[in-house]
């Protein structure tokens, strides 16, 4: 198994719903993974069941929200949004991270960037793939999403 979990990281700006931020493009932090569910299973084991979901045209599974999300150290009261994509037959999973404003905490001038993405790669690295409890809730959740 690759150790590190992820071939690469890559950001990319994308628009979410004006409900959610106001700004046009967010930057979404895209992780090449070896599973496609990676992101929000290590943000549920590390800060519980999500807030509530957003279903996004032309997308098959849910997006899960978390908000009022506290990282030590980092940022307080933000809020994640993560979802996953199948890119050339390949997983990728995906983090939007905004302040309690709406407003983008990844994109290159935002202070907390370079802290945020080394959390989510360690979160990452050192997730048990093998815990089910996120698979299950999320299938029970969305029954039709794993079909």
């Amino acid at each position: 198994m690759n150790k590190k979990k992820y071939s690469r990281i890559g950001t990319y700006k994308v628009s979410i719903p004006d409900s959610i931020t106001r700004d046009e493009q967010i930057t979404q932090l895209a992780f090449h993974c070896i599973y496609i569910q990676a992101i929000p299973k290590v943000i549920y084991d590390e800060f519980g069941l999500w807030s509530r979901t957003l279903q996004i045209e032309n997308h098959k599974d849910p997006i899960l929200i978390w908000d009022s999300v506290n990282i030590e150290g980092i940022a307080k009261n933000i809020t994640l949004i993560s979802g996953y994509h199948l890119h050339r037959k390949k997983p990728v999973t995906d983090i939007i991270i905004l302040d309690k404003h709406g407003k983008d905490l990844l994109k290159e001038t935002s202070n907390q960037r370079t802290s945020l993405i080394s959390y989510f790669g360690k979160l990452l690295r050192e997730s048990k793939i093998n815990n089910n409890d996120f698979f299950i809730k999320y299938d029970n959740s969305f029954p039709k999403a794993s079909n």
